[in-house]
């Protein structure tokens, strides 16, 4: 058939440990580093590192070098169970001697294997070149995570391996499912699913590795990937990308990997909501890791955009980034059991969160801020050395309206409850005719059962029968007749979106959920609100 000449094959390669398949590697790895300026850069310090010399031989060792003049791999991957041969203190000098690969994770085994076959002389192992049982060391180490995945001339990422011992060189299944499809002459065509859609965890579709928080990262800063994945090798660094038969385009493996090349894309930083939220999807099995795990990246938007880092938060895009909820359809979000970050940074809470139209809301005119403003920002890092990790205070000074309401009897959804105006107190009158007036926790213990439960903030548990009080941020004109502002026939009812707080006794308040507001048509709710006084608080 004439046909089968413009029908390309793409077929599957099984052996992922091939010489064919190894060759191809480093054709990606040769043109990236002769053709794309980009990829050689090395943004993110310090310099100095320790680093696994790999050789022809059954022991490698450990040495200190510079990441700046060294070309070395980095390896990602889930440790899954503890790792009895990580370096401790009384392992150092023995280490220093030689390490017995046969005594190595079989995982780790597999990276050394890729690092001599790409002739790169050089690996990093967080196991192996972090002292685990120096605290001081590990804490610093943690903190510059980021700077090692991204100065690495190529990050492996072994994603097919759920633990360190699984491995990932394994020769690949052929696809289970396909449909044969006769080609005239020529014979048949197979079609298979394709393999790399994103899927619910990765750019390449599922696989253990997607779902571990601190991967995210290792995969945002490599300047090149090469991903070891379920079904094949993945391919990709800041211009190109794909897999054996080329089926990833180019603008794929920009917006899939890799992204520390556009971080300048948006001047309003829209760029970290997206990281941020993709990021809270991720498992972590340490709680106190949510703000290290993702510091390199924060360093790195502090570098491009020259600006204080206030939690997870920046001072150019406050208004965005306080707009966050948790997004429940995913799974149930929680408090950590230790205080972490400040209740109105979204690294408070375990699990999904998404931000108020951070790409845009469909049917609704231009957001418009009721009246309020931040008038300064005090945040106390743990350590002066990783201002981008771990938190130890933090406070948001702001000056806006706040109203006294209470919660009602109705259950609106998981964690939602309809509001009430408070009896007596005429600054909350503004509630009292809207149709829906919502609050959503961002945590709730237990489930929601009965109105006497109780809202996991960051400091402590407050009833939801307690007063609570609503910051009110936004209002906007939402179509009932599904057309834009601009037009003509655009018929709508106002809305308003705010924070629940509660007051500690101190006078300060906590954020422990958002509030949502929609009232009745021609129905004037933001005039309303817009005629409550301004005041200055703070949150912690």
């Amino acid at each position: 058939d004439p046909a089968a000449k413009l029908i390309s094959n793409r077929s599957v390669c099984t052996k992922v440990n091939s010489p064919q398949k190894f060759s191809q590697i480093k054709q990606w790895l040769a043109e990236c580093h002769t053709t794309h300026e980009t990829c050689n850069e090395c943004l993110l310090g310090p310099d100095n590192q320790v680093f696994l010399e790999t050789s022809d031989t059954t022991k490698e060792k450990l040495k200190k070098r510079s990441k700046r003049t060294l070309s070395y791999a980095a390896l990602s991957y889930a440790w899954g169970t503890k790792q009895p041969h990580a370096t401790t203190k009384a392992r150092l000098g023995a280490y220093l001697e030689g390490i017995r690969i046969s005594s190595l994770p079989r995982t780790i085994q597999d990276a050394i294997t890729v690092t001599r076959k790409l002739s790169i002389d050089f690996l990093w192992v967080d196991s192996l070149c972090i002292i685990q049982d120096d605290p001081l060391e590990k804490a610093r180490e943690l903190g510059i995570m980021g700077t090692i995945y991204h100065n690495a001339y190529v990050v492996i990422s072994a994603a097919s391996a759920q633990t360190c011992e699984d491995g990932f060189l394994e020769d690949r299944s052929q696809p289970p499912e396909y449909i044969q499809v006769p080609f005239g002459g020529d014979g048949s065509v197979n079609l298979t699913r394709s393999r790399t859609t994103s899927g619910n965890g990765g750019p390449f579709g599922a696989a253990p590795l997607d779902d571990r928080a601190w991967a995210y990262q290792e995969f945002y800063l490599a300047r090149r990937l090469l991903v070891f994945h379920v079904h094949e090798v993945m391919w990709s660094c800041a211009w190109t990308g794909g897999d054996g038969a080329g089926r990833l385009c180019r603008m794929d493996a920009i917006n899939g990997l890799n992204d520390s090349c556009r971080t300048d894309q948006y001047p309003d930083m829209r760029d970290w909501g997206f990281i941020v939220a993709s990021y809270s999807r991720r498992q972590m099995t340490y709680e106190n890791d949510k703000l290290p795990a993702i510091s390199s990246i924060a360093e790195l938007f502090a570098r491009n955009h020259q600006v204080p880092y206030l939690a997870g938060l920046w001072p150019i895009a406050m208004a965005q980034l306080l707009s966050w909820f948790t997004n429940r359809y995913y799974k149930k979000p929680k408090r950590p059991a230790k205080w972490r970050a400040p209740s109105w940074s979204f690294f408070s809470v375990d699990g999904p969160i998404d931000f108020l139209s951070i790409d845009g809301t469909k049917y609704i005119s231009e957001r418009q801020n009721l009246g309020w403003e931040i008038r300064g920002c005090d945040i106390k890092p743990v350590s002066l050395e990783t201002p981008f990790g771990e938190v130890a205070d933090a406070k948001l000074h702001l000056r806006g309206r706040l109203m006294s309401v209470s919660v009602g009897t109705k259950m609106e959804a998981d964690a939602a409850f309809t509001l009430e105006a408070t009896p007596g107190e005429p600054e909350s009158t503004v509630a009292a005719s809207a149709t829906e007036w919502t609050i959503c926790f961002d945590a709730i213990e237990p489930a929601p059962a009965a109105r006497g439960a109780s809202v996991a903030s960051c400091y402590g548990h407050v009833s939801v029968t307690d007063r609570l009080w609503c910051f009110v941020m936004w209002g906007a004109q939402e179509s009932v007749n599904h057309t834009r502002s601009w037009n003509p026939t655009f018929n709508y009812r106002e809305r308003f979106w705010g924070l629940g707080l509660a007051q500690l006794p101190d006078g300060k308040y906590h954020r422990v959920g958002c509030i949502i507001a929609v009232g009745q048509k021609d129905e004037r709710i933001i005039e309303r609100l817009q005629r409550l006084p301004r005041q200055d608080f703070t949150l912690v």
